[in-house]
């Protein structure tokens, strides 16, 4: 049987037991044919075969993102990006560009500035956002952890809410100017979620031209599907116009809040199920989140009485589980804290005798403290564990960890203890929280410090972004790793990330992507498609 694309001379690590390293293969259709070496691929080229000269490059199984919020991913690349901005003076003159081009009234959105990356070596002001925008309500979110600095009609209008002028009492959450006594602009914690609520959302029609940039933005990254977690109603029908104008570029497995899910939305979701989309999941949330410290725990937050927030208890859940297990749905409860976790279990238990698909199996979304006894009790069930590696970072660097949680950090995003106690887990980038780049996670996984007795390989790390990924969906027969007969969705990589140090796999960029037997990105500096002469 002849090709319709071969790639040959690389480092095809196909995550396969029997043949884990493979010099080439060949594509028919939107299948692998066959997998081994040169001279064993070659015999299926003819002079209609594409062919992609690998030149010792590497590729993996295409990459699969388990938990990313596509639609506020979308949402951000209208935003001004400040990563690069060395001076106030830059992050003003950028504001201004925009600002010129936007009408009166608009909101003008920013995001990545880092004072430490700035000369002043402080945040920009309301004052200093007044001068180049005196029209636009101005917001600019820093580049890590929960602030933002705006401008002054930004805060007029923050101002007529009913929480912010609280919040200005405690100097906390609203920085204060001592010697005016007024705000600085510099906002923090609650008070930023006051001004996210007060930037009107984007139309079903503007949102589904953001998507459809933001499909390109995740094939560059690599990823060929991706587990889209749908945040509101708004999204369903962007979705809804994307399916209907044709199928998507890249796989979307759709998983759906429990809020939004009624028996005629998923008809009408079903109805437009194809290769490419699919509605796999329901979510419902349990507790709330470390960073905020409304994530459930069983013992206070360090130096408070706060144990977090726990939004249902398991015989809640209990009934939620039953409903979803009437739709057909996978069911994906987000648990963050150890005590969402326990309920989360129990209500599991409390329900396993009722019918649910065995391919797609329950699943404990964002699970983040963990102690041996839960993964114990986790793996006893066999269920899937989805987590976002990078979290293990930005939890401790910009969220507090160690000082809210304190010796239960041992028990952070536990990756080592899930995969010894053979829990499938699966990886996500919860993007744009946190970087679309899998191989920054995947570096997180490898190299991070607390604890040290959590770090994993690199060949687990890549497990949870293919086949464990695949698993949890329940689609690991079809895809997740480079096997004949399986799906033709594969990743080409600038570099091999087995061989590369760990400290620099972050640095590793996806040069190809083929989704379904087909050429969906790659970059032509240094990807070498041949064309087989007749």
């Amino acid at each position: 049987m002849y090709a319709d694309l071969v790639l040959l001379n690389g480092q095809i690590i196909t995550l396969y037991k029997d043949k884990p390293l493979v010099e080439a293969l060949a594509i028919k259709g939107n299948k692998i044919i066959k997998i081994g070496r040169n001279e064993e691929i070659s015999q299926h080229i003819n002079e209609k075969t594409k062919v992609i000269d690998l030149d010792g490059k590497t590729v993996i199984p295409g990459l699969i993102d388990s938990h990313i919020h596509v639609a506020d991913f979308a949402k951000t690349l209208c935003w001004i990006n400040l990563e690069r901005a060395k001076s106030i003076a830059e992050i003003k003159s950028l504001v201004k560009k925009h600002a010129e081009r936007a009408p009166k009234g608009k909101w003008i959105i920013g995001k990545g500035w880092d004072e430490e990356k700035l000369v002043e070596k402080r945040p920009p002001k309301a004052s200093e956002l007044d001068e180049v925008a005196p029209n636009n309500p101005v917001v600019l979110y820093k580049a890590k952890g929960r602030v933002c600095v705006v401008n002054s009609l930004a805060l007029e209008i923050a101002g007529k809410s009913e929480n912010l002028k609280d919040f200005k009492n405690n100097g906390v959450d609203v920085d204060i100017d001592p010697q005016t006594g007024k705000p600085t602009g510099i906002l923090s914690g609650q008070a930023t979620d006051i001004i996210w609520k007060l930037i009107p959302d984007t139309t079903a029609e503007e949102l589904k031209e953001l998507i459809e940039t933001a499909f390109k933005k995740i094939l560059e990254a690599g990823i060929t599907t991706v587990q889209w977690i749908v945040s509101s109603a708004q999204e369903l029908h962007a979705i809804k116009g994307i399916v209907e104008k044709g199928k998507p570029p890249i796989r979307v497995y759709l998983i759906v809040p429990i809020e939004t899910l009624t028996m005629d939305v998923l008809h009408e979701l079903k109805l437009m199920e194809n290769e490419y989309f699919k509605v796999g999941g329901a979510i419902l949330y349990a507790d709330g989140y470390l960073a905020s410290k409304t994530a459930a725990l069983t013992e206070p937050y360090r130096n408070s009485q706060n144990v977090g927030k726990l939004f249902y208890n398991a015989e809640r859940m209990k009934k939620l589980l039953q409903f979803i297990g009437k739709t057909g749905l996978q069911a994906v409860i987000h648990a963050m804290g150890d005590r969402a976790v326990k309920e989360a279990l129990k209500a599991i238990k409390a329900v396993s005798t009722h019918h649910f698909l065995e391919s797609a199996k329950f699943r404990i979304e964002s699970a983040a403290i963990l102690p041996l006894e839960l993964i114990e009790e986790i793996a006893s069930l066999g269920l899937v564990v989805s987590i976002q590696p990078y979290m293990a970072y930005s939890e401790l660097e910009f969220w507090g960890a160690a000082e809210s949680i304190g010796e239960r950090i041992r028990w952070l995003y536990p990756l080592k203890s899930l995969v010894k106690e053979g829990v499938i887990v699966a990886g996500g980038t919860d993007c744009p929280m946190e970087p679309l780049n899998i191989f920054s996670h995947i570096k997180t996984a490898v190299t991070r410090k607390k604890p040290v007795e959590e770090q994993i390989t690199v060949n687990d790390a890549l497990r949870m972004y293919t086949i464990n990924a695949a698993y949890s969906m329940g689609e690991h027969n079809s895809k997740g790793t480079i096997e004949e007969g399986k799906l033709a969705d594969l990743t080409g990589l600038s570099e091999n990330p087995l061989t590369v140090p760990p400290e620099k796999i972050d640095r590793i960029k996806a040069e190809l992507t083929i989704v379904d037997g087909e050429i969906a990105y790659f970059e032509s500096n240094s990807i070498k498609l041949i064309n087989i002469p007749s």
